[in-house]
């Protein structure tokens, strides 16, 4: 539906009781959230596999953008809709006032670190020609958040050091100037640098609501940085969507043994929430395993296990949550239960299972 004022009185005059959709394109759908809110109609959010699930249940092969609007307006009054525990199956906390601050901010960091390494590389490509030396050289960010380099090229740092530096370049020597092009890609990623320090402040001050602090703390000996924290954060408030009337949802199912195994469904739905949903399909002797969810989520766990758990000690996380995890990748490397990949895979299940657990002291128990 286009979003004109036209469209707008069409849908009041249908006057519904609910609206039902799909978190796709954050910004559109805040559109239509914005204009139910405006006119107190209830919203409802379905995710994406469970559209699809519905597509096939209600006998759609094909996805158009037709059928997926009758499968939601459906599935509202659809009986077999349901969780083991008999509630709807839609999405809880989405949208809610208190983190949707957070959730725009955190994706506008995320969008502006995407653009800057865009323009990072492409500098460096540049000074393959213009200035080698640096070209090779790994540019980190000061205490201010900023690129020393790149401050010295737009004229913000005439270090000494610097300054030498380039007059020593071999491309100097050739008499090959630093482009007008290269001065220009600096000052666009300082601009970005600068607009990266004012969101992380707003989120700074975002986080300091008084229904985030058991959540921070629990996020306390993770030492996550604003970024991960907030973008946790965005995921799994409210803590309580995991839970059926305080408690975590957890079955015993029959095994082929005739045995009986645990399934704690609520840290499941959790870790789904994380980007660790995956399903294994099979076909033959083929297999293979696909991945749902957020992908960015599971990328932020990945590396922050790469760079804070996976490095020997004193590079490791030195709190209580680092030594279990440690200890945990210890043991699978000297066992050999899993190597490379997968057993990053592994240690990020282990630190969400460990989040999870951290939450529902601070929360809930």
């Amino acid at each position: 539906m286009t979003p004109t004022k036209k469209s707008i009185r069409d849908l009041l005059q249908l006057k519904p009781t609910g609206l039902v959709m799909e978190p796709t394109g954050g910004w559109y759908s805040g559109f239509w959230h914005r204009v139910a809110e405006v006119h107190n109609i209830p919203v409802y959010w379905m995710a994406h596999a469970e559209l699809k699930g519905q597509r096939s249940h209600f006998g759609f092969p094909n996805k158009y953008d037709e059928n997926d609007s009758l499968c939601l307006a459906a599935s509202y009054f659809d009986p077999y809709f349901i969780n083991k525990d008999g509630s709807k199956r839609f999405l809880k906390g989405y949208r809610i006032k208190e983190i949707q601050a957070v959730r725009e901010l955190v994706l506008e960091l995320e969008q502006l670190d995407e653009i800057r390494t865009a323009l990072v590389n492409q500098l460096r490509q540049r000074f393959a020609l213009e200035y080698p030396e640096a070209a090779a050289q790994s540019w980190q960010v000061d205490k201010e958040g900023y690129t020393p380099i790149i401050k010295w090229l737009i004229g913000k740092n005439n270090h000494g050091k610097r300054v030498n530096h380039y007059n020593n370049s071999v491309a100097n020597s050739l008499e090959i100037d630093i482009s007008d092009y290269s001065i220009n890609h600096a000052s666009a990623i300082h601009d970005l640098e600068r607009r990266r320090i004012e969101t992380e402040g707003m989120l700074w001050d975002a986080l300091e609501q008084d229904c985030f602090t058991p959540y921070r703390k629990a996020f306390s000996e993770f030492n996550w940085g604003i970024g991960m924290q907030s973008l946790v954060l965005s995921k799994v408030y409210p803590f309580d969507k995991f839970l059926v009337n305080g408690f975590p949802i957890i079955e015993w199912v029959e095994t082929r043994n005739n045995g009986k195994q645990k399934r704690h469904r609520s840290l499941q739905q959790f870790q789904s929430y994380l980007g660790l949903s995956r399903r294994i399909e099979q076909s033959g002797d083929k297999e293979s395993l696909r991945w749902f969810n957020s992908r960015v989520m599971r990328a932020h766990f990945y590396i922050w296990c790469m760079c804070r758990i996976c490095p020997s000690p004193p590079r490791r996380l030195e709190t209580e949550i680092g030594r279990k995890l440690g200890a945990k990748w210890d043991t699978m490397r000297q066992e050999k239960k899993a190597k490379g990949k997968d057993a990053i895979i592994r240690l990020t299940f282990y630190a969400t299972h460990l989040l999870f657990n951290k939450l529902k002291h601070e929360i809930v128990f």
